[in-house]
């Protein structure tokens, strides 16, 4: 990425480096978009699935005009993201009170039902159900 990140509402406090590095790619381009929203895909993990398994965040599969749907955004289509990929977008939006403790929450929730989903514990013996994050 080019020059630095910019997460919060106003678009004045940059992130720390360590954690762009760490940051999936985005779907879209790096610069030339709203400094207060993400759209960003797990490989192998339909959104709609990442975001059942993360209660706690508040999110949205697919782009702003199609999220709600369980087929590929004509957007997201249109800047070329294949169907997989597509599937597997999730949308994230700061409002003006995000905060970072915030993002740390929605990171780890999301982190979490990503490991859960792509790693699920093994059917043990008297179980009936995966452990939720």
């Amino acid at each position: 990425m080019d020059g630095p990140v910019y997460l919060d509402y106003n678009a004045t406090t940059p992130v720390d480096p360590r954690v762009t590095e760490a940051m999936l790619p985005f779907n879209g381009p790096a610069g030339r978009r709203l400094p207060n929203t993400l759209n960003i895909s797990i490989d192998g993990i339909h959104g709609h699935d990442l975001l059942a398994a993360a209660p706690v965040v508040a999110a949205s599969t697919g782009s702003a005009c199609h999220s709600g749907t369980r087929t590929p955004s004509p957007v997201l289509s249109a800047m070329g993201l294949d169907t997989g990929k597509a599937l597997s977008a999730v949308r994230l939006s700061l409002g003006r009170w995000s905060t970072s403790t915030d993002i740390s929450t929605a990171a780890a929730a999301l982190i979490t039902a990503a490991l859960t989903i792509s790693h699920p514990l093994p059917d043990l013996p008297g179980t009936t159900k995966q452990a939720t994050p």
